[in-house]
């Protein structure tokens, strides 16, 4: 980041596959009752840039009507591990997803992966 700029609001955000492929890249997390795995790409990105981690909460009001709210999960993401981090957007992630199952797309195929026979 130059001086020049240093003033200027950013945001970097990161929409992932509903399911990773690479076994060796991911965290394994117990998520809506069942092993889920997760990206740890994010996390580590947050930890290089020192970007606090938000989670984007998007609630139907009405028809067509629709209220953001970003929730934050870490504000400074160095002190925690990927782990940590990852952990911490899935427990939103979910409370969300209970709160208002009918906006989660259960279309995916999230759980088509099969967790590592050491997951417990």
């Amino acid at each position: 980041m130059s001086f020049k700029h240093r003033r200027r609001s950013r945001a970097l955000v990161l929409v992932a596959d509903q399911s990773p492929g690479q076994r060796d890249n991911v965290y394994w997390t117990q998520w809506l009752n069942q092993p889920t795995a997760f990206f740890t790409g994010p996390a580590t990105i947050a930890q290089l840039t020192q970007f606090p981690v938000m989670f984007a909460r998007c609630r139907r009001e009405s028809r067509g009507h629709y209220h953001l709210q970003l929730m934050p999960i870490t504000e400074a993401p160095g002190q925690a591990t990927p782990e940590e981090i990852i952990e911490a957007y899935a427990r939103v992630a979910e409370e969300s997803i209970r709160e208002e199952p009918e906006s989660f797309l259960w279309s995916n195929r999230r759980w088509k992966h099969r967790p590592p026979d050491d997951f417990t």
